[in-house]
This record gives C-alpha cells, structure tokens and sequence, in this order.
C-alpha cells in the first residue's frame, strides 16, 4: 500500500481546505478504495473522510421537496 495522509474534517469548509493542494479523494462510505489501494491499483496522496460532516447527513423535506444529504445512511 502507498503512503498516504488521511483527514476526517468536521466542516464542508474544512473538506475543502484538506483537499486543496494535493493529490486528494474522498471518501463516503463503503468504496473500493481501500481495497484498490491495498493492491497497488490505486494510489492518492491525501484521503479526505466526510463521515464526521454533520451537514452532509441530514434528510429534509419542504414544500418543494427532498434533500438527501450525501452523507445520509439508509437507516435515515
């Protein structure tokens, strides 16, 4: 597996900030990712986890509709 730094941010704003400047994926739940990097098929310099981005989770419903937060669990 390739050396590679990893960020959990707990803002959109800092997301933001931990992907600018590198070479930086994001991760969101259940990828391959891992696995690809594991095997040497994948590589990044920088993995950006949004799992701690409470906004990012949130399901809301008003008059003109469903917002599902990328974050959102199939439990929600």
């Amino acid at each position: 597996m390739y050396a590679f730094e990893y960020q959990r941010p707990s803002s959109r704003a800092d997301a933001v900030a931990a992907a600018s400047g590198a070479d930086a994926r994001f991760l969101a739940g259940g990828q391959s990712l891992i696995q690809a990097m594991k095997l040497r098929l994948s590589q990044s310099e920088r993995l950006v986890d949004l799992g701690a981005i409470a906004d990012l989770k949130g399901i809301s419903a008003d008059g003109n509709g469903v917002t599902i937060g990328a974050m959102a669990t199939h439990a929600a």
